[in-house]
């Protein structure tokens, strides 16, 4: 417990505000704690956000967002396959990963979609919030993550030796060590979220543009219905607003829409759509060459 008491002395001051940005950081305040969250169980009360989205479509933006709404980011990740194994975790142990959460936690997340996790996220009363980009701008995202940015990803390798990334992000790995499908089956896992009465799905190239506002106040409203919230909305807006800043993401590149004009040649198109046209169409955005 004087770990996790040291490290919230730590983490509370302004370097609190920059902690994501560096990894042993981020691994002192999780595990610091993940020990306490037995005492912290019975110590803390309000509502619990879950931030989940489709890997590498704006989960740093999204938990920016929510921040002032007032809930505590201890650090937690639930990942449907975590980056060190890629392997899918198992029906248990995504519902003990949704108990453990705490109240008045934050939780990012890349959960994909199950009709167990949504009934357990509704009798726990979590608010779910879930965020969606333009699959090929993911594509680019993604090859440039998991090649430049995070070597302690189990994908790394693979990307760093690629000959075309743009490739094999959309093709996936065919392998039984671990779960990484083509991109038309990784967004098939995610897909029912959208249609969730329960989760306000938003798209991020929404609130990247001239919708942002739109958006937020309809995120605001989705949670104080939620939660039976009295404050006022505009000026909760406006801190969402305030509270956005790409520098404090130490994922972020670019973070610009449409960034696949450019980058994916025609045949990575074309591979594309074979794999993931009818859903990428299905979620919103206009495919074809």
């Amino acid at each position: 417990m004087l770990v996790f008491l040291s490290s919230f002395k730590l983490f509370s001051g302004d370097y609190f505000m920059n902690w994501k940005k560096n990894v042993l950081a981020k691994k002192i305040w999780r595990y610091s704690v993940d020990f306490g969250r037995p005492i912290l169980a019975n110590m803390l009360s309000g509502p619990v956000v879950l931030a989940n989205s489709f890997p590498k479509s704006g989960t740093h933006l999204l938990t920016q967002i929510l921040e002032p709404l007032g809930q505590i980011d201890f650090g937690n990740f639930i990942s449907s396959t975590p980056s060190f194994s890629m392997k899918e975790l198992s029906g248990n142990a995504h519902i003990k990963a949704i108990n453990s959460l705490l109240p008045n936690e934050m939780s990012p997340a890349h959960m994909y979609y199950s009709e167990e996790y949504e009934v357990e996220l509704k009798l726990r009363n979590i608010i779910h919030f879930f965020i969606f980009r333009d699959p090929r701008d993911v594509v680019v995202s993604d090859a440039n993550y998991l090649a430049n940015m995070n070597r302690w990803h189990k994908l790394h390798p693979y990307l760093k030796a690629a000959h075309d990334r743009y490739d094999l992000v959309i093709r996936g790995v065919e392998t039984d060590k671990f779960y990484w499908p083509n991109i038309g089956e990784r967004m098939a896992r995610y897909n029912a979220w959208l249609n969730c009465e329960d989760v306000c799905a938003v798209r991020y190239e929404d609130l990247m543009g001239s919708k942002r506002g739109e958006e937020l106040e309809r995120m605001v409203e989705f949670y104080k219905t939620r939660v039976g919230a009295s404050f006022n909305s505009a000026n909760m807006v406006q801190r969402c607003i305030d509270s956005i800043d790409p520098a404090r993401s130490h994922t972020f590149h670019k973070g610009s829409g449409n960034s696949w004009n450019s980058s994916l040649t025609r045949s990575n198109i074309e591979l594309f759509e074979s794999v993931a046209g009818q859903i990428c169409s299905d979620w919103g955005y206009k495919t074809g060459l």
